[in-house]
């Protein structure tokens, strides 16, 4: 099972002495208790260490359980000794509790805007579980909520080096649309978090850019609700703990992980909400579609709180983008493409970038269609740069700070667009469509540069055609 915060190096010690409790113990998987006793051998461990002497604040969790009389060896009692193996031992499985510990511990790390999983956002987790309450309660400890409430606040203050916390990555929209969306959750009795209770949250917090979105295109709280239970149940009983759905935690590491591509500041209800619309199978995009919103209603909606003095080159709201008044949404394969174009530009010192330094970086982009078909008519990526390096270009060689699309690439780009509109009135450009943009320019630079080599151009045309037309079936 693979997680996505990064993990401090003492919980990769708690696990790896808790799977070496699981091999005494003859376990088949690692549960709760092997990962309290790995917590609490980790901390007897760090302390004699050098690394104690520089901490300021160490191992919060493994002191808050000793202070509640819970040792190790207090738990190796309760456990029992399973069936004898002759088999070679391998790494133990998560049971089900400690996978839902460790996916309740990463939704506190989001929460508290912090990127390194420590041992105290685990023993968070473990505190969420119904089954780790019960079991930590067995051994001793006391009014567990209270417990909760300071392990948070001291988490919150500082992280397992003592370092302060880092500035928030969200918005302040954004923050409490997070804690609303707990909220809705319970209310509706889900077992999981997912992306229809932030859309939800959205609504109740309608300051943020998500919920004015929302209540321009006429979504109100109680229809959606209504929307979202008909696919999605309330369960019978009450639900004390929640998990963590995949597309949840998926939309909050391509919110994060955008935000760092961009150099956007902080994350705001609008990435939330674009982030949602490319996602797989979702309840909260369901429910939309039952009120009849369309991802295209969407995406406009977004693009008119757009300032106009915003660079050309940069996402609007990550994909949404404004040339010469015309919006349209560039696909995370299309960004990558304009980033790397705007790379192969920097690195050859030239002010503008144009059709040549995008062909490049669809060049480079080796997992890609694009890459794929202009390699199968003989394009050589070596010899591509090449040329491109001995081009003639007015002003390079010289170092500039801001740069701007040359007119043949914004033309490309509009080509690009047009293309796009075939089936819908708001286009989606992929990079098929960029290079379909470059082969109809006749003026190109790209295009003299694949002439100059020998391509068929003709044929090329031809083939990204064919494969246009076989993704509109």
């Amino acid at each position: 099972m693979l997680f996505s915060a990064p993990q401090h190096p003492a919980v990769q010690q708690v696990f790896s002495l808790a799977d070496s409790v699981s091999l005494r113990f003859n376990s088949g998987s690692i549960t709760l208790p092997h990962v309290l006793i790995g917590i609490l051998r980790q901390y007897e461990a760090e302390r004699t260490s050098r690394f104690w002497q520089r901490q300021k604040n160490p191992s919060i969790a493994a002191r808050i359980l000793q202070q509640h009389g819970i040792s190790a060896h207090k738990i190796e009692d309760r456990l029992s000794f399973g069936p004898l193996s002759t088999e070679a031992h391998r790494p133990a499985l998560w049971d089900a509790d400690v996978q839902l510990a460790y996916h309740l511990a990463e939704h506190e790390l989001h929460w508290m805007d912090q990127r390194e999983l420590n041992v105290g956002h685990l023993l968070l987790g473990i505190l969420l579980t119904p089954n780790g309450c019960v079991l930590l309660e067995s051994l001793g400890l006391r009014k567990w909520r209270q417990t909760i409430d300071n392990l948070r606040n001291a988490l919150q203050f500082s992280d397992e080096e003592g370092q302060r916390r880092r500035p928030s990555r969200y918005t302040r929209s954004a923050r409490l649309v997070l804690v609303f969306a707990q909220e809705q959750a319970q209310l509706l009795r889900h077992s999981s978090l997912g992306t229809e209770h932030l859309l939800l949250a959205m609504l109740s917090e309608f300051q943020g850019l998500g919920g004015k979105v929302l209540k321009n295109l006429g979504v109100d709280i109680e229809s959606l609700k209504a929307k979202i239970l008909q696919i999605q149940p309330a369960e019978t009983s009450s639900v004390d703990v929640l998990g963590l759905s995949e597309n949840y935690k998926r939309l909050l590491d391509r919110a994060s992980n955008e935000r760092r591509l961009r150099h956007h500041s902080l994350i705001s209800t609008g990435h939330l909400l674009y982030h949602m619309l490319f996602l797989e199978d979702d309840v909260g995009l369901r429910a939309l579609r039952r009120l009849n919103i369309r991802m295209e209603d969407i995406l406009v909606c977004l693009a008119q709180y757009i300032e106009p003095q915003v660079p050309l080159l940069e996402a609007v709201v990550d994909g949404i983008v404004k040339l010469n008044d015309r919006l349209f949404t560039l696909t995370f394969e299309a960004q990558d493409a304009f980033l790397l174009a705007q790379s192969e530009a920097q690195r050859l010192e030239h002010r503008t970038i144009n059709t040549a330094h995008l062909m490049m970086a669809l060049m480079l982009e080796e997992s890609s269609l694009t890459s794929h078909l202009l390699s199968s008519i003989g394009l050589n990526r070596r010899r591509l740069r090449g040329v491109i390096e001995t081009m003639s270009v007015q002003d390079a060689r010289q170092r500039y700070q801001a740069y701007r699309l040359s007119d043949d690439l914004q033309t490309t780009v509009h080509l690009a667009i047009d293309a796009a509109c075939d089936n819908c009135h708001y286009p989606v450009v992929n990079p098929l469509h960029l290079l379909m943009g470059i082969l109809m320019q006749p003026d190109s630079v790209a295009l003299q540069l694949l002439r100059s080599m020998s391509v068929n151009v003709s044929r090329l045309l031809m083939i990204v055609e064919r494969e246009l037309s076989q993704r509109k079936r």
